[in-house]
């Protein structure tokens, strides 16, 4: 299906329905989202968002598709049989990764400059809880813990932390574990026999300036 090759448009994300006939990309560069027929990508229809779209998702039901944008902070609810915005939700700065959560009822949102994972309440359509998973005290400090990727397993959120080289456990509202990895994790799945999975942006050949300090710049 090529909805990427109109020019102008740099798709950051890409999303399929539940049902596999429809599916949505974000195009940062426009800030837009296409939302198309996966049988017929040349009828595709376009919605506007706020500033550099970064992920998107259906609900599960598949009429609503809800879009994080950076630049606006704030979560899109685009209704999928019109291609038309019909909410918008404020959250954390830099909204970066959206997950469910199992029962399809909340939106998890990966707050990248705010080193927090938002839950909006999809029935109210509001944020209604944060969770701080920096390690550091205070970001005034220069430092963070830029999440970015997010998994849902049952009742546990595992959050890729890209600043802090890690992935952070959070049930119940809280972080209970934090796991190593390698430089600046950008990803997490997992796989057979609940082996998780996690790609390392940065590799694991190189490593990070010992002499870098964030309050130097």
């Amino acid at each position: 299906v090529a909805l990427a090759e109109r020019s102008g448009t740099w798709p950051a994300a890409v999303a399929l329905s539940p049902d596999r006939r429809t599916i949505a990309t974000a195009n940062d560069a426009n800030a837009t989202v296409t939302i198309a027929g996966v049988s017929a990508p040349a009828n595709a229809r376009t919605a506007s968002v706020g500033a550099h779209p970064s992920d998107l998702l259906f609900s599960k039901d598949g009429r609503t598709l809800y879009v994080a944008s950076r630049g606006a902070s704030k979560i899109y609810a685009i209704d999928v049989a019109r291609a038309k915005v019909i909410g918008e939700i404020a959250v954390g700065a830099q909204p970066r990764e959206l997950a469910l959560s199992a029962d399809g009822g909340s939106l998890y949102v990966a707050e990248s400059d705010d080193d927090g994972v938002g839950t909006v309440n999809l029935r109210e359509a509001k944020r209604v809880a944060d969770v701080n998973v920096g390690l550091h005290a205070g970001r005034a400090r220069g430092y963070g813990a830029s999440p970015n990727a997010l998994l849902v397993r049952h009742d546990v959120i595992f959050v890729s932390l890209g600043a802090e080289n890690a992935i952070a456990v959070v049930r119940g509202g809280k972080v209970i574990e934090r796991i190593p990895t390698g430089w600046y994790p950008t990803g997490v799945d997992v796989g057979p026999e609940n082996a998780l999975f996690v790609s390392d942006g940065k590799g694991e050949g190189s490593f990070p300036d010992p002499q870098y300090s964030p309050l130097s710049m």
